[in-house]
């Protein structure tokens, strides 16, 4: 077994206690960062930073380091930044760019968030008696005939939206979504919209088409 298979079932290995030490410790994330932690490697340097795999790239990395340095692994300086670069092109290139791959499982997690909660997570903005227990807010169908398709408008208040992104940052997912034609922009350049909601008033919320539930035409 090589040394860079070893470094890749330490990272298996370390998987779990990194996300432990994420939930328990997220202030010091930003301590971990590889940026400027090792000038020579720049591949990692600019594909790292902006995603949530670069948190725990940069983490075995630097612990590997720290493990060099207590003289555990017998490397040398920097072969844990070479063992990491080695993993991450690797990753990428089975999945692809990073970012692409991250917009995609962000915008998949909205979609089916909305699929399968439209009934059991929105309230029918036509039906008063129509309230379920925590309720995202609202779900106005607007029935079709002979000529038109049913349409179908969720609004999300901003809690509910950050419910529906959890693990990332629903303000870039708003974006993405307005992107996808599924999220109605706001006039004033956000992506929220002042509607008056049945019941509450006027209010900012998140107003999706029907597109959020996926297209009739292939993909």
């Amino acid at each position: 077994m090589d040394k860079y298979t070893t470094f890749m079932f330490a990272l298996l290995r370390l998987q779990d206690l990194e996300c432990r030490f994420v939930k328990r410790y997220p202030d010091r994330i930003s301590s971990f960062s590889l940026i400027g932690m090792h000038p020579g490697y720049p591949f990692i340097e600019v594909h790292l930073r902006p995603f949530k795999i670069g948190t725990r790239f940069a983490l075995v990395a630097k612990a590997g380091e720290l493990a060099t340095q207590a003289g555990i692994t017998g490397w040398p300086e920097g072969e844990a930044f070479r063992a990491a670069e080695c993993c991450l092109a690797s990753w990428m290139a089975d999945r692809g760019h990073t970012a692409n791959q991250e917009d995609k499982t962000a915008l998949e997690q909205v979609r089916d968030y909305m699929t399968r909660n439209q009934f059991s997570r929105f309230a029918d903005w036509h039906d008063d008696k129509n309230r379920p227990l925590s309720m995202m807010r609202f779900r106005k169908v607007d029935k079709g005939d002979n000529v038109t398709e049913s349409t179908v408008t969720f609004y999300v208040l901003p809690s509910g939206w950050k419910e529906i992104c959890k693990g990332f940052d629903s303000r870039k997912v708003a974006r993405l979504c307005v992107e996808a034609g599924w999220l109605k922009a706001g006039e004033d350049g956000r992506t929220q919209n002042s509607v008056r909601l049945p019941e509450i008033g006027l209010k900012r919320v998140y107003q999706f088409n029907t597109q959020v539930l996926g297209s009739a035409d292939p993909e």
